[in-house]
């Protein structure tokens, strides 16, 4: 079923109208989508409770709706609606879920944090309070045990009881990624209880860890919350087993995203054409991991590494480290390479600047030469090596031939001209006038095709 809605706002105040017929009576919202809304934040986290049959609820309202039905905890009977952009025009999800314990209080009381504790009755009011943006949650709309909404207004982050964090130990996590989503404060006890149990990070799945911290990382200042982080040992226990990991070496770290942080976000006195390097550090590589996020992540890792041992060994314990957070295929090769050209800064520093090694720097390090030099700028301290690293960033701004030289012949073409088969040997002469072209050596294809053959002449020896 296709629904032909004329916006979002309709569609999804269709979506709510359905559930609401569907179950009636004993809903609630609750979670994201209620504290957002109470702190006049747009929000699509719909998650709603049910006294019982979530499951059957959740299958009925995809039925009628023409959503996807995914169950997402057949124990705890929680179950989510999807619709997406091919089958129903919009992209949305309600997570439904039955009460935890006995009652609504029972179950927000066994929430994270209190400001993730407040629900508000699901009828045709709050419909209308969604949908219509005269019209704002307020306190006389929550039912809040926790008094959640009393830390919300004070920008207090606590939890309803210490037994919250131990049962699920990411929500010591957690706490950390809603101060720096809207810097709230770490209450007193809510923090002496994070050192308490801190060790009980390592329990969780590391691909929902890996959420949490990418969660932190995207903020704009989150080295302030690492360093909170690693002062609570946090930090520390999320990467205890990697080498033995020393804890001045996770100050490093932090200090580097901390200078990463301040120069990105100050980028304009640092860099000439800036923009590029806000263009190529947006962009995700893959689902909302944008590369700025993974150069922290870079930062972090590639600072780990100490005298007493080989950068193979080294990158090869890296590699362990990255696949047992789960970070996908194309993101394990980004860390990996950036870590190996962040120890790799005495080659660029000591490289004559020349169109033949510039041409070669840039090939090698092809799409990450923009963030391997940031991570060779956030390393020095010293004017004259940055000078030359902002140099070296000009050019390849500046310079196509130096940093993506036209494509003048194919080989198809020069095996044609050249009377010889296809293999290796054409790759190496497309290289070669390649480079021929960033030395400037060849402007056209005739140029390139006697390059070639001068090429294939010298390396020829007669048997």
């Amino acid at each position: 079923m296709r629904l032909e809605k004329d916006n979002f706002k309709d569609f999804l105040e269709y979506c709510l109208t359905e559930l609401l017929n569907i179950v009636s009576k004993d809903i609630y919202l609750v979670g994201g989508l209620v504290r957002d809304k109470l702190l006049n934040v747009d929000s699509l986290d719909y998650d709603f409770v049910v006294s019982k049959d979530a499951f059957l609820i959740s299958k009925e309202l995809a039925y009628k709706t023409g959503g996807a039905l995914v169950v997402l905890d057949d124990v705890r009977d929680i179950s989510r609606v999807v619709w997406n952009k091919e089958r129903n025009n919009f992209d949305l999800n309600f997570d439904i879920a039955k009460i935890v314990g006995y009652s609504i209080e029972e179950d927000l009381s066994l929430r994270d944090l209190t400001i993730n504790s407040i629900a508000i009755r699901f009828d045709t009011l709050s419909i209308k309070k969604l949908i219509d943006g005269k019209y704002n949650i307020s306190e006389k709309d929550i039912f809040d045990p926790c008094n959640g909404y009393q830390d919300l207004k004070n920008g207090i982050i606590k939890t309803n009881a210490i037994d919250n964090f131990i049962s699920d130990p990411l929500r010591l996590i957690r706490a950390f990624r809603f101060s720096a989503k809207y810097n709230f404060k770490i209450e007193k006890n809510t923090s002496e209880y994070i050192n308490q149990l801190g060790k009980l990070i390592v329990n969780p799945a590391k691909e929902r860890v890996l959420k949490e911290l990418f969660d932190i990382l995207s903020i704009n200042n989150s080295s302030k919350f690492l360093e909170q982080m690693y002062k609570s040992d946090i930090l520390y226990y999320l990467f205890q087993d990697f080498n033995n990991l020393n804890k001045s070496l996770l100050i490093k770290s932090i200090d580097c995203i901390c200078k990463y942080e301040l120069i990105t976000k100050q980028i304009d006195d640092y860099f000439p054409y800036n923009e590029k390097i806000d263009k190529y550090l947006s962009e995700n590589l893959i689902y909302n991991h944008s590369r700025k996020s993974l150069l922290k992540i870079v930062l972090l890792l590639a600072n780990f590494k100490d005298y007493s041992i080989t950068m193979i060994e080294f990158l090869s314990k890296i590699e362990k480290l990255v696949k047992l957070y789960t970070f996908s295929s194309v993101e394990q090769n980004f860390i990996l390479k950036n870590i190996c050209y962040y120890h790799q800064i005495e080659n660029v520093l000591n490289i004559e600047i020349n169109r033949t090694n510039l041409f070669l720097l840039f090939k090698e390090r092809k799409k990450e030469v923009i963030s391997s030099l940031i991570l060779h700028f956030i390393q020095t301290k010293d004017l004259k090596e940055q000078k030359i690293i902002i140099e070296i960033y000009k050019l390849f701004i500046e310079d196509e031939l130096l940093s993506n030289p036209p494509s003048i012949i194919n080989g198809q073409e020069l095996m044609k001209e050249l009377n010889i088969p296809a293999g290796k040997i054409i790759g190496n002469l497309l290289n070669i006038i390649q480079k021929g072209q960033a030395e400037k050596i060849i402007k056209n294809k005739p140029e390139a095709i006697s390059y070639a053959k001068d090429y294939l002449k010298s390396i020829y020896t007669p048997q």
